[in-house]
């Protein structure tokens, strides 16, 4: 959908998360935390075409993020409150994320792959709410580990893991802090434009991910060509040897990236990207420790 955001607050973050993420990116250690993300990120969306279906861009992934950002911030004493499918289109909508059609048919996408249920509240049997099943909370804390990592790596300070695993409440004032953060202005894609061709395609940031990880001698971001072969890299993620061209051909007509070889044979990462990529990841675990330290409480 068109991205015209006038009726919604100014991309913005406060300035002690801009200022954290700086320091991040200046850490000794941000690329080795760079890696342990791409990494651990990796180890649970590669192989797995029905996860990279309900999250490989930005209208698919807040979708579940809408879900557990209403299903946490829920009134327990008003059963009518919580996530419904018209919630979430309702947000993706003004957000200028995706359609309500769109909306629907994601949702029942996550119904069937057993992610969310539907359970009927209250005497109007028409009115159902959305709730995550132990399989998407599972999923959702895992997904949230493999930015605590990273972040306990650039601030000794900010080890929030056992935290997480042994506070069941943690993960609830997480998604509250992230919620009221995203819809007062935090959303990074709009404060970064140019990370919009890795999130509006499906798997690009994954592919990205593996591209940043595939030096053979481990450096990170990438020194040398390296190889991301189009076809076994698209039947890691689900998607067509001609995306995966598609997308690094729109890489290199931005100077991110020299393709010297056919095939993704061999491709040189260029500085442009690796500012972009660096930025924006400094960006996300800045925030994302910003709203683990509110859900340390």
């Amino acid at each position: 959908m068109p991205r015209t955001n006038a009726d919604l607050p100014p991309p913005q973050l406060p300035s002690e998360i801009l200022k954290a993420a700086a320091q991040i990116r200046r850490h000794p250690k941000f690329q080795a935390a760079v890696r342990l993300n791409a990494e651990s990120l990796l180890s649970f969306y590669e192989r797995q075409p029905l996860l990279n279906h309900l999250v490989s861009e930005e209208a698919r992934w807040l979708t579940g993020g809408f879900i557990l950002f209403l299903h946490y911030t829920r009134d327990p004493n008003d059963p009518t409150s919580g996530a419904t499918l018209a919630r979430v289109q309702d947000l993706a909508v003004k957000h200028h994320l995706a359609s309500p059609g769109r909306i629907a048919a994601l949702v029942g996408l996550m119904r069937l792959g057993g992610f969310i249920k539907q359970v009927n509240v209250g005497a109007d049997r028409r009115l159902r709410r959305l709730e995550p099943t132990k399989a998407f909370l599972g999923y959702s804390r895992r997904w949230l580990s493999a930015h605590l990592g990273p972040i306990a790596l650039v601030s000794a300070a900010d080890d929030y893991r056992a935290l997480h695993e042994k506070d069941p409440t943690f993960i609830e004032r997480y998604y509250r802090e992230a919620g009221r953060l995203y819809f007062a202005g935090g959303r990074i894609p709009d404060l970064m434009p140019a990370i919009r061709l890795f999130m509006d395609r499906d798997a690009a940031y994954m592919i990205l991910l593996r591209l940043w990880i595939s030096d053979p001698g481990g450096v990170v971001p990438p020194q040398q060509p390296v190889a991301l072969p189009y076809k076994e890299i698209g039947s890691r993620f689900g998607v067509s040897r001609a995306h995966v061209r598609k997308l690094m051909e729109a890489c290199a007509e931005r100077g991110y990236v020299e393709l010297l070889a056919e095939g993704g044979q061999a491709i040189r990462v260029l500085p442009p990207l690796v500012d972009l990529f660096e930025d924006c990841l400094a960006l996300q675990l800045a925030n994302f420790a910003h709203c683990a330290r509110v859900g340390a409480g």
